[in-house]
């Protein structure tokens, strides 16, 4: 099911071009999960809940696979990189005893995508993997214009007046991705596929 995401394919090439002795995916539902394993399709995300995926994981069962893959990689006794997102990476870290190094993502999958195949170009160039790495979590800065408060609608929630972090503040359940995605698309700056629209004013 991994397979499909282009973002997901760039990611596995440059793993296996740096030659990880092993490579996992990390899953929320089922933990570690081997290149070759076959599972059954899921719809479950870390973190808020979203238009594509409603169904959050409990923090039971986050806790459960967190402890799950700790043992894992703590049995493995070598270096592990984690090319994740952030929320990954933290369920995990602290029960981590073996050396371990986050490789900070691009937000957007695209943009992520676009970094990894910088990164595969530049270790087929240079062999620096220290460089690859930078180029995989490189975040421009923008000059973008300051968020001004404004009018939220929302059919069951009602309306409620804020900039995107205070909404996200009083109702956790709204992603917080999708609300910014939201104030960006209204400034005329698109990022990411357009988010469904909920916003007036």
């Amino acid at each position: 099911m991994y397979s499909k995401s282009k973002t997901f394919r760039k990611q596995l090439e440059f793993c296996e071009l740096v030659n990880y002795d092993k490579i996992f995916i990390y899953s929320i539902k089922y933990g570690l999960v081997k290149l070759d394993d076959i599972i059954e399709p899921y719809d479950l995300t870390l973190g808020n809940t979203t238009v594509m995926s409603p169904n959050i994981a409990s923090t039971e069962h986050v806790e459960m696979v967190s402890n799950s893959v700790s043992k894992t990689l703590n049995e493995l006794n070598g270096r592990v990189h984690f090319h994740t997102s952030t929320n990954y990476y933290n369920t995990t870290k602290n029960k981590l005893k073996c050396v371990h190094k986050h490789i900070p993502q691009q937000r957007q999958t695209t943009q992520a995508g676009t970094a990894y195949q910088q990164a595969i170009d530049e270790y087929k160039n240079s062999g620096d993997i220290k460089k690859s790495f930078s180029l995989i979590s490189y975040k421009p800065k923008m000059n973008r214009p300051k968020e001004q408060s404004q009018t939220w609608y929302h059919p069951t929630l009602g309306t409620f007046f804020g900039k995107h972090t205070d909404l996200v503040n009083e109702y956790p359940n709204i992603n917080l991705g999708t609300a910014y995605k939201v104030v960006m698309w209204n400034m005329g700056i698109p990022v990411g596929k357009s988010p469904t629209p909920h916003v007036k004013g």
